[in-house]
């Protein structure tokens, strides 16, 4: 009886580090696997949607700051690749609020329709003598048209907006702002200027909401991807007509350099004392092939806004 009580106890103590052993080795059936590549998608797509989501994942375990959202007003959408939106998260979105510079959007959008990015371009007196001035772009310099464009979505240089503006008579350039504004179903947006500034009479800014900049954005992502391109960019080595080298310029976008767990495909900032902070961010959604659109206007502190209007968005 002794001997076999004691050959039960061996096989019970034996099972229990054979089932420990293997079990310890298996794959948790929740754990995270690799997403499979679609049809016809590239490993490098793949794996970028692979990042994306796991760092979604991550997200969702944060908890947001109980500090609330500063900005006057925001708005964060899902856009799936035809263009349609769903809102996930708002806050005053059809609110008319100055958007500084988030202007170049449009300045860049109606530049790109009516220039030839190969064509020269003379920075005009005018530009230099604005108040914003950043004194980069001097008079008299010759630019082609498509690199001005960089120097006005990066560095969101004022003088930029101000030469693109130049090469037609005067008020045709705005006018053309406010046309395409009219004809994109912008109709809480009116520009008086091609940079955002404030107006030194005292009249109305360029003015419009989250949900119209939401809307400009999901344009610039189905028909303009050069000037989404320009977007991502941290830096661009900017070029006169000749070939010199000018000057580097940097992103106004700090969220460019910050690790986020979303991939970043674009942005602009703006601010002037009347706007405050605004910022536009386009990056991959959560979903398969859609994007997430995110807009902060009014804002005491845009970058710290967006991080935590990203956590709310995903989290919901």
């Amino acid at each position: 009886m002794k001997k076999q009580y004691t050959a039960f106890i061996f096989l019970l103590v034996s099972g229990f580090f054979f089932v420990k052993h293997f079990s310890g080795n298996q794959q948790p059936t929740d754990a995270a696997q690799p997403p499979k590549a679609t049809v016809g998608e590239s490993p490098e797509a793949s794996s970028t949607r692979a990042e994306t989501q796991t760092s979604i994942a991550s997200l969702k375990t944060i908890t947001a700051s109980s500090t609330p959202i500063s900005a006057k007003s925001f708005i964060s959408e899902i856009v799936d690749v035809d263009g349609n939106a769903r809102i996930i998260k708002k806050k005053n979105p059809s609110l008319r609020l100055p958007i500084a510079s988030v202007t170049k959007l449009m300045t860049a959008i109606v530049a790109a329709n009516n220039y030839n990015p190969s064509e020269e371009i003379t920075v005009p007196k005018q530009a230099a003598d604005t108040k914003g001035s950043s004194g980069k772009l001097k008079p008299g310099q010759i630019f082609f048209i498509g690199d001005i464009l960089y120097s006005l979505l990066i560095e969101s240089d004022n003088d930029a907006g101000i030469t693109l503006a130049s090469k037609m008579e005067a008020g045709k350039f705005v006018e053309l702002m406010n046309r395409e504004a009219w004809k994109l179903g912008l109709y809480n947006t009116h520009y008086v200027n091609p940079t955002g500034l404030d107006p030194d009479d005292g009249s109305k800014p360029n003015y419009s909401t989250a949900e119209d900049v939401a809307k400009l954005a999901v344009e610039i992502i189905q028909k303009y991807p050069n000037i989404l391109r320009i977007m991502s960019l941290k830096t661009f080595d900017l070029r006169t007509a000749s070939g010199t080298l000018h000057h580097t310029l940097e992103t106004t976008n700090k969220l460019l350099g910050e690790n986020i767990p979303f991939k970043i495909l674009g942005g602009k900032t703006g601010e002037t004392p009347m706007a405050k902070k605004n910022l536009l961010l386009i990056s991959y959604g959560p979903q398969e092939n859609s994007y997430l659109v995110n807009v902060v206007l009014g804002s005491d502190d845009n970058f710290g806004d967006m991080k935590k209007l990203l956590i709310f968005s995903i989290s919901e």
